[in-house]
Parts: structure tokens; C-alpha cells; sequence
């Protein structure tokens, strides 16, 4: 199959400009992401009190040791923040 050069160079042409315009558009949105908030720790504990069923009591969340037990540890962690990646 002979294609002439230039119908070549028009799917590289689309092809390269798709996938960068791709990544261009994931980079931009993880840049324009809302930074985080800084908050106090009153503003800290209102938070945690607001959402404290959800946070201590879901139903899917792993249970080790004893399942009555008194304390609760909870992880919070950014996918995105790269200490947190690590």
C-alpha cells in the first residue's frame, strides 16, 4: 500500500495533536485544582465533627484488632500532593 506523503503527514499531524492536546488539558485541570485551604484547628474540628458518621463509622473501612475497641485512626491523604504519593 502506497500512501503519498502527505496523507502521512496529516495522521501524524492529527495523532501528535490529539495526544498533546490531551495531556495539555489533564496538566491545566491539575494545576487549576482548588489549593488547599488553611484552616484552623477550631475549623478543623467543626469539619471532623460535621462528617464524624462518615469518617468513623463507615461500613466499608477496614477493622484490625478489636472492632470495640476505643480508639479510631483515620488517614487523610492528596493523591495529588507528591509528600503524599510518596
Amino acid at each position: 500500500m502506497n500512501w503519498p506523503f502527505e496523507r502521512i503527514a496529516l495522521i501524524v499531524s492529527i495523532v501528535a495533536f490529539a495526544v498533546f492536546g490531551a495531556s495539555a488539558v489533564l496538566y491545566f485541570n491539575q494545576r487549576a485544582a482548588a489549593p488547599p485551604q488553611n484552616l484552623s484547628k477550631v475549623e478543623i474540628a467543626d469539619v471532623i465533627a460535621k462528617n464524624k458518621d462518615d469518617l468513623f463509622n463507615s461500613p466499608g473501612d477496614p477493622v484490625l484488632g478489636n472492632p470495640n475497641g476505643d480508639v479510631t485512626l483515620v488517614e487523610f491523604f492528596d493523591y495529588l500532593c507528591p509528600y503524599c504519593k510518596t
